[in-house]
């Protein structure tokens, strides 16, 4: 079985997308490297500048409440990005595949 992670979430006021995409860069090589059973993820964004990351793992989804993941990326990778993204505007779900 395999699962999708969708994150959502606008930039904090004053964070340069510039900033993001470095930061972004940064949580994309360890995913590739590090996430157990990580098929693809994707970052894209909307007209309005909101933020969509998609991550597709083989495997079983997380239980009991869905997590942006299960192995966080290392503390200066994870804070970088986190600092800057809105924490209030932040979303996230996991949905299983159905086939």
């Amino acid at each position: 079985m395999s699962y999708v992670e969708v994150e959502q979430f606008s930039l904090r006021e004053g964070a340069s997308r510039e900033a993001f995409l470095e930061a972004d860069a940064a949580v994309q090589v360890w995913s590739y490297l590090s996430r157990p059973g990580l098929a693809r993820r994707t970052t894209a964004v909307a007209p309005d500048g909101e933020i969509l990351v998609t991550t597709v793992l083989f495997g079983t989804s997380p239980s009991p409440s869905p997590s942006p993941s299960p192995a966080p990326p290392p503390p200066s990778a994870r804070a970088a990005l986190a600092d800057l993204i809105d924490a209030a505007s932040y979303r996230c779900a996991v949905y299983d595949l159905l086939d």
